[in-house]
């Protein structure tokens, strides 16, 4: 197959594709998160920028937008240092995945507890669908986007601005999660595992979500491994 998508972590999209990670460009021009109007990669890259000052203003880091919100300029820079200090350090003020896990961790957590998922299942989402790249892009479905990868042509009514927003994007995982998981409870007579194995599969494949609760057992080895992949990283997070 093709690869359409930049995907995550990948040089598609920064300056000269000269690194894979968020951070200042030593170059100094252009900015890190600049340059949209080049293509998808980039304004992709530009959202994750945004989506990682969201999340340091969020959890209190001071940033300021002297640079301008999704450019990585030296504000973002000495946010990220401050927050990497105490949680992840260290502080080298590049956003790689494990600075964008720790920023991530508070905002899941309380969406989790909030519509009661269990098992760390959001943040296990979050890993396997983008790796947590806030500017992901599916490789085979360039519609995929953002920490969840919403896609983009199926969910019509989501904007472009919505799905690499990082709290837009919990708030929708974490909503049709817990209503698949009640929907599925019934039809499962109760099993609450085997119920958020199919709320877990009604992201990626509802269709053989469905399936899997009608049957009590996975419908193929493809959905199988993905909800696998799911709880297995949700384990290693919690």
């Amino acid at each position: 197959m093709t690869v359409l998508g930049r995907g995550a972590w990948t040089r598609k999209g920064f300056p000269n594709e000269a690194f894979s990670m968020y951070k200042r460009n030593p170059a100094g021009t252009p900015m890190t998160g600049g340059q949209a109007e080049l293509g998808p990669d980039y304004e992709a890259v530009h959202y994750g920028v945004l989506a990682i000052q969201k999340l340091l203003v969020l959890n209190g880091s001071p940033l300021d937008y002297s640079s301008g919100p999704g450019l990585f300029g030296s504000k973002t820079q000495y946010a990220t240092r401050v927050w990497q200090t105490i949680h992840v350090p260290p502080p080298d003020g590049v956003v790689g995945p494990n600075t964008m896990k720790s920023l991530l961790r508070g905002p899941i957590k309380v969406k989790q507890e909030q519509w009661k998922i269990e098992d760390n299942l959001l943040f296990g989402l979050v890993l396997s669908e983008s790796g947590a790249d806030p500017g992901a892009i599916g490789y085979y479905s360039p519609a995929d986007k953002g920490l969840v990868q919403i896609n983009t042509a199926v969910h019509l009514g989501v904007t472009t601005e919505q799905v690499f927003d990082p709290l837009f994007s919990l708030e929708w995982a974490a909503t049709r999660l817990s209503a698949a998981y009640y929907s599925f409870l019934g039809k499962t007579g109760g099993n609450t595992v085997l119920a958020w194995d199919c709320a877990v599969a009604n992201h990626n494949a509802p269709a053989w979500a469905r399936q899997w609760a009608s049957t009590g057992t996975p419908p193929n080895p493809t959905i199988q491994k993905y909800v696998e992949g799911v709880r297995r990283r949700a384990l290693l997070v919690s």
